[in-house]
């Protein structure tokens, strides 16, 4: 077992290849390195070198995703690892903490690639976790609850974001964060609850579901909360509320700014730009049109150069698009819109191109 590829990373190098249409002989040829050797490595069946995970890594972009994914995991961090599935009771702190890494790192290779390649992985790795969670006791449970928790709620979160259901991963996030005691992710996963709402277009329990989560975690987490509350609000068309609400975000985000150490690591993406971005979202709701332009292509402007073309990105694309067409800025809009489409051939998005393709087929009837 010592040999083997670190699990996962053969699945991640595939899953960016596909997305870029790159084949495993042309990835060989970029690197230097022999195909053979490069199939094995990928197909688990050899551990690469270091320089060949950084040669890899550079050739595809992935800003050090993939040297991060693969340097979580020594030898011997698999001997124990596949020794903790096979025998849970052994499961020790330093297995749970590699785990850790690695939903961590997936999270931020979920930037780069979008859900979709993503999912199967996840859920996959999921499965694994949760039958270390059922033969886990003693003091390292809680332990082993807590990221299974956080790896429900990405499943959900991945499932949602290419399937628009989250397939009850947050339910499951939800009764492991309330065993383990993580408040945070309590009320993250009812954040996320209401935010299936939303993708269903459901004001009531958008705002219930989310004044909910708002009872729970950290400030950031509650930031997260009040602006999908304010959604609700927008789309039940209650100005008072919606303005309510986002100053009360921005209030909470300023605090987590404050103290980051406190802050959980599915919330790094959270930041002032972006609470401007769900402001901008809630005024398209409310009928503010050139307001919500505005907002939303400065704050699109301001993410970092490594945001500006996800998945979750292209989404508020699509609202700027839509606004732009609104505002008759129709050269705009369909610069805005061949963005989304590329992202969404990237990401191998088939929700995403599909909300492309609708919205192409709207501007030609406008």
């Amino acid at each position: 077992m010592n040999d083997s590829t670190p699990r996962g990373f053969g699945d991640e190098v595939r899953a960016i290849l596909a997305s870029q249409r790159v084949s495993v002989r042309a990835l060989a040829r970029r690197t230097n390195y022999d195909h053979a050797y490069l199939s094995r490595v990928l197909a688990g069946k050899q551990r690469p070198s270091r320089d060949m995970v950084e040669a890899i890594d550079a050739q595809l972009g992935a800003e050090g995703q993939l040297t991060a994914l693969s340097s979580s995991h020594t030898p011997d961090t698999e001997e124990r690892l596949v020794k903790a599935t096979n025998v849970p009771r052994r499961l020790d702190v330093s297995a749970v903490e590699s785990l850790a890494n690695i939903l961590t790192q997936q999270r931020r290779l979920e930037d780069a690639i979008g859900s979709a390649p993503l999912l199967e992985p996840v859920k996959s790795q999921l499965a694994t976790v949760s039958e270390l969670v059922s033969g886990a006791r003693g003091s390292i449970r809680n332990s082993i609850v807590d990221v299974a928790s956080q790896w429900a709620q990405f499943a959900g979160w991945l499932h949602t974001s290419s399937k628009s259901d989250d397939h009850g991963f947050y339910d499951q996030a939800l009764s492991l964060a309330m065993e383990c005691g993580n408040d945070a992710m309590v009320s993250t996963a009812l954040n996320m609850k209401s935010h299936k709402e939303w993708v269903r277009g459901n004001p009531a329990p958008i705002v219930g579901l989310s004044q909910a989560a708002q009872r729970h975690g950290t400030p950031g987490v509650r930031a997260m909360a009040a602006q999908q509350e304010a959604r609700g609000h927008a789309l039940a068309n209650d100005a008072d509320e919606t303005e309510r609400c986002l100053d009360n975000a921005e209030s909470l985000i300023e605090q987590a700014i404050e103290h980051p150490e406190s802050e959980p690591p599915w919330v790094y993406f959270y930041s002032l730009d972006y609470l401007q971005m769900q402001r901008a979202r809630a005024y398209m709701y409310l009928g503010y049109h050139e307001s919500a332009a505005h907002l939303l292509s400065t704050s699109l402007d301001a993410l970092p150069d490594e945001q500006k073309h996800t998945e979750w990105t292209a989404w508020y694309k699509v609202d700027l698009a839509k606004l732009y067409r609104h505002l008759h800025a129709t050269e705009l809009a369909e610069k805005v819109l061949e963005e989304v489409q590329t992202v969404a051939s990237t990401t191998q998005s088939s929700r995403l191109e599909h909300q492309a393709q609708h919205l192409k087929k709207a501007f030609g009837d406008w």
